[in-house]
């Protein structure tokens, strides 16, 4: 969770609507950086046309 929090901040500047995923908490996957949120949330930052993604507004709210 406090990984995810810094990667927020470190991105909050930045005016766009899609930033990186977090660094991977487990090297074999990479959505393990988002692996605290819920089933719901996970699908309100993560978008199915931008892979290895997350919408930076949803993101920065979840964490």
């Amino acid at each position: 969770m406090l990984a995810a929090l810094a990667h927020a901040r470190e991105h909050s500047p930045k005016r766009c609507d899609f930033i990186p995923l977090p660094p991977p908490v487990e090297e074999d996957a990479p959505e393990s950086g988002i692996a605290f949120a819920s089933g719901n949330w996970r699908r309100a930052v993560t978008d199915r046309r931008r892979p290895g993604m997350v919408a930076r507004r949803h993101f920065e709210a979840m964490a």
